[in-house]
């Protein structure tokens, strides 16, 4: 299936599986130039991540012996529950070697792709194999059977873990198995309005597999994502006795990220008179999960709220300082999750 048709089928699977008419802004990645020049980041072990110029791809090693390593694309602002997003993505496995460490063979470890919280992926106490201490995943996961005495077999699973991996999502379990030597592609969609993430993978352009869907349990309570992410996490941290460990090498490309759009667009600002005074405001088309507040400062060290914090509405919307000072200020608009 060549690119330009991935592309197409995804957004079709978007707005079929998502909300229609709603604003998304997507943007694609061939990998046919340096992805560091394009954004794309790496945190840990560096090594196990590298653009290969001649194919225009990117060769990743999974390796859980070594500290969590990532090679990821910053969104460059949060999304949580609310939001709808997704990502497609061509992967390719040359090997998988589940149980590399001798010492961790009793359970599988996976090989990981999906949307993370850089600042807590990247943190210290940020373990992925207890379950318990690795929040803010949106994630497709791959465990192989280690064999031995295990006997459920491999496994394709959609996870959502919650802002304290207090919750995590139910269903999302497919008994199968990645096998080397075959091209997959992977579509992956979480909708903000039903609490659900549908995953899909392809082959030779062919369907393949729909994983069963993962969803929110009433229990749940948010998480906060800013990046997809190619995963290498460590093993460590494990309950004693069911240990495992992986190694896995290929490669990914024609990535297509699918989020919403920046809080913030269109932003203009004026001085005008009203009723014989001045004020200062600031327009700019808003996002409908994001609350604003206007700040001013003379000297871009201390900043002060002016006004009142405000919901965004989707479409346009104007914040207002009153009093502005007669010599100079400078503004800025700040957007958060609620």
């Amino acid at each position: 299936m060549n690119r330009r048709l991935v592309n197409y089928v995804f957004y079709m699977a978007l707005i079929a599986n998502v909300a229609v008419g709603q604003a998304v802004r997507m943007t694609s990645f061939d990998f046919n130039q340096d992805p560091l020049l394009d954004g794309w980041r790496i945190y840990g072990q560096s090594e196990l991540f590298n653009w290969d110029s001649v194919n225009g791809r990117v060769n990743v090693t999974w390796d859980s012996r070594l500290p969590n390593s990532y090679f990821f694309y910053p969104i460059g602002y949060e999304l949580n529950r609310h939001d709808s997003f997704g990502v497609g993505i061509d992967f390719y496995l040359d090997e998988i070697v589940p149980g590399i460490n001798p010492t961790k063979t009793a359970a599988p470890f996976e090989i990981a792709m999906g949307f993370i919280r850089v600042a807590d992926a990247t943190g210290p106490g940020f373990l992925r194999g207890t379950g318990v201490n690795s929040p803010n995943l949106v994630e497709f996961d791959f465990f192989p059977d280690p064999g031995g005495e295990w006997i459920w077999g491999p496994s394709l699973t959609l996870i959502i873990f919650s802002t304290n991996s207090s919750h995590y999502s139910h269903g999302g379990f497919y008994p199968g198995e990645l096998v080397p030597g075959v091209r997959y592609r992977l579509e992956m969609v979480y909708d903000g309005s039903s609490g659900t993430l549908l995953g899909t993978l392809y082959t030779n352009g062919q369907l393949w597999v729909e994983i069963p869907v993962a969803y929110l349990p009433p229990t749940f309570t948010d998480f906060r994502v800013d990046a997809f992410a190619i995963c290498s996490y460590s093993d460590e941290g494990q309950w004693p006795g069911y240990e495992g460990s992986i190694y896995a090498r290929g490669w990914v490309d024609n990535v297509v990220l699918s989020v919403p759009p920046p809080p913030v667009q269109e932003l203009a600002g004026q001085v005008r008179k009203v009723d014989g005074n001045r004020i200062w405001e600031v327009s700019f088309l808003s996002g409908t999960n994001w609350v604003y507040a206007l700040e001013r400062t003379g000297d871009f060290t201390n900043w002060e709220v002016v006004g009142e914090m405000v919901w965004g509405n989707g479409g346009r919307l104007t914040l207002v300082d009153t009093n502005p000072p007669i010599d100079r200020a400078f503004y800025r608009v700040v957007a958060h999750k609620p």
